[in-house]
Parts: structure tokens; sequence; C-alpha cells
């Protein structure tokens, strides 16, 4: 069915990004568009200056960055960091990334190379970050440099440790176009982003992974659940649209959302209703779709790229076998697709408010 079109908004989604047609009735509110004018660069060597002071006479360096919850155009500085160190003297096997908070899956691969970039990830081991009984991780205690690469986001802070805080601290900014790409890196820790209002009479609220890189896998998407996290409502739909085409994601994140999956079903089966006041942790990203789920009327995953993946199909068999949660996510291949499983919950006419940009809003 071709439903007629009298909007367009462009969404932050894969490399290109997507322009989304609205259908007859549908307004759309996108306060925070994408933008396609070029973006002027940032200098990443004048930010990193003080830095190759601090690692004078040093031997050991750990640097904390953000794991598959923290996403943040981290290729654009890590490598140069990691020149500017081994420039000081500190050898590039005392040179130790360690992935934040640490709960994902092990940091390998083609997934690595998306957030670290090539270029750092064929020369040293990232790793996620594994405290010892004093609350710290071993190289991070031994390091006698402690850095930190975080994005600008809020609940970055969450992850430096409270007793032994890094020397150095630096916040990433992205560019508010189509892909993940720095804008600004601020040696300083600000506040971050505040959490955005809520959508005042928007019936569907509607975000993105952030685009390329962030968004090629179902794991590394959902944290874009959290540009709308104000507007959760079990009145509304909530519409998580990304690539996906590198299917859903790690080993552990499949696990992890089969089970989920059939336990809602279990509950729902049971009478049980998915309501939870929780908030998920940060490096749980099947948690975080689950508190979508618990929250929203409806949770539609518009991924196109999952459609070819195999792992597309994998997720289809599952909430076939799980109809109760089939009702209640909902996935689109196709824009007809996402917009009748809208109209089924809505109708014709209603308020769609998107956050284009997905975790990059805030």
């Amino acid at each position: 069915m071709t439903l007629p079109v009298s909007a367009s908004t462009l969404l932050a989604l894969g490399y290109d990004g997507l322009a989304l047609n609205a259908p007859e009735g549908v307004l759309v509110d996108a306060p925070r568009p994408v933008r396609t004018e070029p973006a002027a660069a940032c200098d990443v060597s004048a930010a990193l200056a003080e830095v190759a002071e601090l690692a004078r006479g040093k031997r050991r360096a750990a640097v904390l960055v953000g794991d598959v919850s923290l996403p943040g155009p981290y290729a654009a500085v890590l490598p140069a960091l990691a020149k500017l160190l081994a420039g000081a003297g500190v050898r590039p096997t005392r040179i130790h990334f360690l992935a934040c908070p640490g709960t994902c899956d092990a940091v390998l691969g083609r997934a690595a190379i998306r957030r670290y970039g090539e270029e750092l990830t064929g020369e040293y081991e990232i790793r996620p970050w594994t405290p010892e009984a004093d609350g710290l991780d071993a190289q991070y205690a031994q390091a006698d440099l402690r850095l930190a690469v975080l994005p600008d986001l809020s609940e970055a802070s969450s992850v430096l440790p409270e007793a032994e805080a890094p020397a150095w601290c630096a916040r990433m900014a992205a560019v508010p176009g189509q892909t993940v790409r720095l804008a600004a890196l601020r040696a300083e820790m600000n506040a971050g982003a505040e959490t955005l209002a809520a959508a005042d009479d928007a019936a569907v609220c509607l975000t993105t992974g952030g685009g390329f890189p962030s968004d090629a896998t179902l794991e590394e998407a959902v944290c874009g659940f959290r540009a709308i996290a104000a507007s959760r409502s079990f009145e509304r739909s909530a519409v998580l649209a990304c690539a996906a085409d590198e299917g859903l994601g790690s080993a552990r994140f499949t696990r992890d959302l089969e089970a989920l999956l059939r336990e809602a079903e279990e509950a729902l089966s049971g009478g049980d209703a998915l309501r939870s006041d929780e908030a998920a942790a940060l490096g749980d990203p099947a948690g975080e779709l689950a508190a979508a789920l618990c929250a929203w009327k409806q949770v539609v995953l518009y991924a196109p790229g999952l459609a070819p993946h195999e792992d597309g199909e994998l997720i289809e068999t599952w909430l076939s076998e799980c109809p109760k949660v089939g009702a209640r996510l909902r996935l689109a291949y196709e824009p007809d697709e996402l917009w009748m499983a809208l109209q089924s919950a809505h109708g014709k006419a209603y308020r769609l408010h998107a956050e284009p940009l997905g975790w990059r809003a805030r």
C-alpha cells in the first residue's frame, strides 16, 4: 500500500542518511534536524597539546574510552593521542585503552574498527574495564598517567573512577550531520547535555541510532532511545530508525535479546504487564531495549539494512514464536510497513516528534 506524502524528514541513518516521507495527516516536529552543510574541521593536535607535557617522564598510560553504550567519534582522536604518548616516550606496549563501563561484550573485530578506527585497533588492544576488589582496573591502577576520552554526554561522567580521577579528560562533541564526525574536543569535563524535554502532544516519538558508524547493528543503535526518554508513555509509540546492515550485534547481545523476548512473552501470557520504572544500566543494550518495551505502547524497529541480513530472519522467527511480544515490538523494513504499524495504533492523523540525530541530539 502506497501512502500519500506530505512531509519529508532527513534521518541520520547509515552513511548516506534517509529521507523519511510522512503520509498525509501525520504532522512531523523535528526541532533538531540533521544539517547538510559542511562543518569546520576540529584541530585535534591543538586540543591534545597539554597531554605531551603530562606524558613527559611517564612509563605507563591508561586511557578510558566509552564502550558500545557511549558512542562517539573516537577514530578522530585516539590514533593521534596514541602517537603523542609514544612520541613522549611511553612504550606502545604500555599504552592501554580501557572501554567503559565494560559490561558489554569483548571489544573485537569489525565493531571495534568502526568504533575506534582501523589505525588504532591494528596497533593496540582495547579491552573492557575490569575492576578488581578495590574497584579499579589493574592496568589503570598501575598506570602513572591516566587519561579519558569520552563523548559529550551527561552519562559519560558515571564511568570515571571517583577515587582515582584521570589527570586529563576530554569530551568529544559530534557534528549534527548525517554521520558521526568530530566537531570539537574539549579538554575539560563539562556537565554534558541535559535530557531533552518531553514532546507535548506527539503520539509517536522517533529517534535514530545516530548514523554511521554507530547504527551498523541494533546493539549499537539502541542508545538512541535515550534521546526520547523524557517522552516515554504507554499511550505513545516509539520508533528507532537504524541501518542495522551488520545485523543484531555481538553474540552476547543476540543471546540476551532472545532471552528478553521469551521472558517477556511468558510474562504477557501469564497476564503480567511489562511495566518497569527502572532505568537500564549503562552498558546494557538489551536492557535499554527492555526498558523501551516496558515504557511505550509499542516499539517499532525501522531497520532497512536488517532485511537482507540473516539476523533479520532470526529476529522474525523469535517474534513469530512470541506473538504477544510481536504485537508490542514491530519490525519494519520499508516506509509503508512503518506507517502501517503506527496507523494501527494511532489512526491516520497524529503528531510525530522526531529526533533525527538520535543520541547526538542530547
